[in-house]
């Protein structure tokens, strides 16, 4: 087919279209597409949540949940629902600004939805139920989840949340809170690890909606950063100073020490990411999806039963393994790497960009050392802890130093 550009427009074989209808065309459609864009509403499932607050509180309103956080929710507008974080319809995250008179942005919170449709609507436990009932339940439900133990002041610890008008009694609406908010393992390893400073601060809930504190960086690398491997460099030079990072670091380790000798248990850091970990304006590490936690007895109970061919088939998780017997075809329950080894691993690229040279070598000792942390019972604790130690007392020293 001929094409030539003629002085009015421009002729292909037989056809002529001008330059003004061209123009005009492109123009219908650059509306026409944009028309469809707004039109259309093209965020994932996971991320309307004008539908979960519509769910919640058509329950709320019914007298069927409750919760301190649910007039604010339900019935005020001072939440201004900023960034979608997850796209899970069974558990969405969502990022807030708190906002006063004339646009004010007084505080940031994260609000969590965890929720199975198949659960039911709130359905447990059932009208009549006794406290005594109620006891029952969430002792078998924490026997489930954490295993064996005396939960005894756990269980008081979680009433006296769900007593919200602190009246002594957990009612029906208060129970049937409660229960909507343990089937999320997120908010049961909420409570249970709320001592630490890395899990974000409760604020409230209303059914089993739950807010935490804010946070103002989603990614221990640093915002806006692309990091194609672990060991790469992932850093702008003013994302974070040395000591700001390292104040990040020393949090994360500290709660690595937390979860090991916990009293509800040992906890497995076996979905720990990057994205897993932000950090406050003080740079302070919060740890932002709980999920990404187990306890220890789950993950060895889950890997005992699994059948296997090689080590690979032993994975929970994405970093937590066991390996394979090849007598019985089955998994070992005790996983390969404690979590010390895979943040020592995920914790690298923060420590050395820009770490000071005076302290390069005895760190990267330290860090080699972590990596090479295997299970191996009694022996593996002492060595845990000895380089736990190593580490923290060569970045303390080094910040000591530089602000004297």
């Amino acid at each position: 087919m001929a094409v030539r550009f003629g002085h009015r427009g421009l002729t292909v074989g037989r056809c002529h279209v001008s330059v003004r209808n061209l123009v005009v065309m492109w123009i219908l459609l650059f509306f026409v597409c944009g028309w469809f864009f707004f039109m259309v509403d093209h965020r994932p499932a996971g991320c309307r949540h004008e539908d979960m607050l519509q769910y919640v509180c058509r329950y709320y309103s019914k007298g069927v949940i409750t919760g301190k956080m649910c007039p604010r929710l339900c019935q005020g507008k001072e939440f201004v629902f900023t960034r979608c974080l997850s796209r899970s319809l069974e558990h969405q995250v969502y990022e807030v600004e708190v906002r006063q008179a004339k646009s004010l942005i007084k505080d940031r919170y994260l609000v969590h939805w965890t929720h199975d449709p198949k659960d039911g609507d709130y359905q447990r436990p059932a009208d009549g139920s006794s406290m005594e009932d109620l006891r029952h339940m969430l002792s078998a439900f924490l026997k489930l989840r954490l295993g064996e133990g005396d939960f005894g002041q756990f269980q008081t610890k979680i009433f006296d949340v769900a007593d919200i008008n602190n009246d002594g009694k957990v009612s029906l609406a208060e129970a049937k809170t409660l229960w909507g908010l343990l089937r999320g393992n997120d908010f049961l390893l909420l409570m249970a690890l709320s001592k630490s400073e890395v899990i974000p601060k409760l604020e409230g809930f209303c059914g089993d909606i739950y807010v935490t504190e804010g946070v103002q960086v989603y990614d221990i690398y640093g915002p806006n950063q692309i990091h194609p491997g672990m060991l790469g460099s992932f850093f702008s030079g003013d994302t974070l100073s040395w000591a700001q990072g390292a104040h990040i670091v020393l949090g994360v380790i500290e709660f690595v020490e937390e979860i090991i000798d916990n009293p509800l248990g040992n906890f497995l850091m076996c979905s720990v990411t990057p994205r897993s970990i932000g950090y406050t304006r003080k740079h302070d590490a919060k740890l932002l999806n709980l999920q990404d936690i187990s306890p220890e007895v789950k993950v060895e109970g889950e890997l005992k039963e699994r059948m296997c061919q090689t080590d690979i088939d032993c994975i929970y998780g994405s970093n937590c393994q066991s390996p394979c017997d090849m007598a019985s075809h089955k998994c070992q329950s005790e996983v390969t790497y404690p979590n010390l080894y895979k943040m020592c691993q995920l914790l690298e690229p923060v420590l050395f960009n820009g770490i000071p040279a005076e302290i390069k070598d005895k760190l990267r000792l330290a860090i080699d050392r972590c990596k090479g942390l295997r299970h191996s019972g009694r022996k593996m604790d002492m060595e845990h802890s000895l380089v736990i130690n190593d580490i923290k007392g060569v970045i303390w020293r080094q910040i000591s130093d530089s602000n004297s």
